[in-house]
């Protein structure tokens, strides 16, 4: 199992412990911390792709 399903596995968990669905944002930030950026972390895609 890789490290990242089992975060997700622990992140429904405690969302059921809540008692409440996760919602698309939570969803969004847990994967957000899992996946690494790409070089030049935190660029938008205008940055990474400038038109000529």
């Amino acid at each position: 199992m890789s490290p990242t399903h089992a975060s997700r596995e622990t992140d429904a968990r405690a969302w059921r412990d809540q008692g409440r669905r996760p919602t698309r944002k939570d969803q969004y930030e847990a994967v957000e911390a899992t996946v690494p950026r790409a070089a030049g972390a935190g660029a938008t895609l205008g940055e990474e792709y400038p038109q000529a």
